[in-house]
């Protein structure tokens, strides 16, 4: 038998090593504590492994979970700033720590087509900036059919961002438009609709348009007066004044042509009276009025203050309409055909219209003398 401490062969009746003196059942004896330590403590070990390799599985999931939710979070926000570039490198850095997590794919994919959506608003803005605006409203068009029916806060920032794009392409058009509209309308229905645009180069081209009515009033007035055309005068002062109700040129201008037409309407009525050349005939009488159908119904009286026998006298007179414009010219007779001296005579004709208002003026009166 050979010692286990010192290596001594001796006989296996001896119960201890005659060199070292070691017992060889106290060497069993230890053999079967740690035998009993061992069986006690391997399950401890191993409950305690388990629990130690669960509890880093479960931090480094955590762990994991708090990058990608960082990620995402801070993704969103780029993405909502506009910076897409930077939102993709956060949400794909995520995607690589969750692939399966389909938030982050959600996320990926709409800010993709959100990068997108913003190179075709740089477009849009380019082709304004060359003023090539079919090719801008082209592109409108695009991209509302991409963000129709999309959801989201982000889509719901690129429809607001649209919708400025829509209204910048809407001044452009009518910036460009303005240059070749010549009527008051037209140029005040543009006016309008650049009421509630409030930025620098917007108040610009509202000036613009401003001057241009102004222009254009000024200039068919004139012509309007130029003829007597008063009331026609009127209403394109009142035309412009519907989108220029403030303006004191406009205010002033109708004031003017009012007192324009009042001078006329006093010089002609001063006139009306025909001179009739010599002493023989009188006009005592001239009346006009409009009918239910707008007919103007004209009558009058003259008198035979000569000496002598009138017969088969004419009357001639001219039809003005209210803004002094000649609208006819005719003739009628006095009824009777013969005056004595002293006698009145009358005559009347139908003018037809319709008409709101006319005036008469006699301009001559012819007869033959009855000897």
């Amino acid at each position: 038998m050979k010692c286990s401490k010192c290596g001594l062969e001796y006989h296996v009746t001896q119960s201890y090593c005659p060199n070292c003196q070691y017992a060889q059942g106290k060497e069993k004896e230890e053999r079967k504590k740690k035998n009993h330590w061992f069986t006690i403590l391997l399950p401890i070990l191993m409950l305690v492994g388990i629990a130690g390799v669960n509890i880093g599985y479960y931090w480094f999931e955590t762990e994991t979970n708090k990058k990608v939710i960082k990620l995402q979070i801070e993704g969103e926000s780029l993405a909502l700033k506009g910076n897409f570039a930077a939102a993709l490198q956060r949400f794909k850095e995520a995607n690589t720590l969750r692939p399966n997590y389909e938030i982050i794919q959600a996320n990926i994919e709409s800010t993709e087509e959100a990068n997108r959506l913003n190179e075709m608003f740089k477009d849009f803005t380019k082709h304004v900036e060359e003023k090539r605006l079919e090719k801008a409203s082209n592109v409108i068009e695009s991209i509302q059919k991409k963000i129709d029916n999309r959801e989201g806060i982000l889509f719901e920032k690129l429809e607001n961002e649209l919708e400025k794009k829509e209204t910048m392409l809407m001044f452009y058009e009518i910036k460009e438009e303005i240059k070749s509209l010549t009527t008051i309308s037209e140029l005040g229905n543009r006016f309008i609709l650049l009421a509630d645009f409030d930025f620098k180069e917007a108040e610009k081209v509202k000036e613009d348009i401003k001057k241009k009515i102004l222009s254009i009033s000024i200039d068919q007035v004139n012509q309007a007066l130029g003829a007597k055309r008063f009331d026609e005068a009127s209403a394109i002062v009142e035309e412009a004044l519907q989108y220029l109700p403030k303006d004191k040129q406009l205010i002033e201008l109708q004031e003017n042509i009012k007192n324009k037409k009042t001078e006329y309407e006093k010089q002609l009525s001063e006139t009306s009276e025909p001179t009739i050349e010599g002493n023989e005939m009188d006009l005592t009488n001239l009346e006009v009025e409009i009918n239910q159908n707008g007919d103007a119904l004209m009558h009058g009286e003259i008198k035979n203050i000569s000496t002598k026998k009138m017969k088969d006298i004419a009357v001639y007179y001219d039809v003005y309409d209210g803004d002094g414009r000649l609208l006819t010219s005719n003739v009628t007779y006095l009824n009777p055909s013969f005056l004595q001296p002293g006698e009145t005579g009358r005559f009347n004709d139908t003018i037809k219209g319709p008409f709101e208002v006319v005036t008469v003026k006699v301009v001559e009166v012819t007869w033959y003398t009855v000897e």
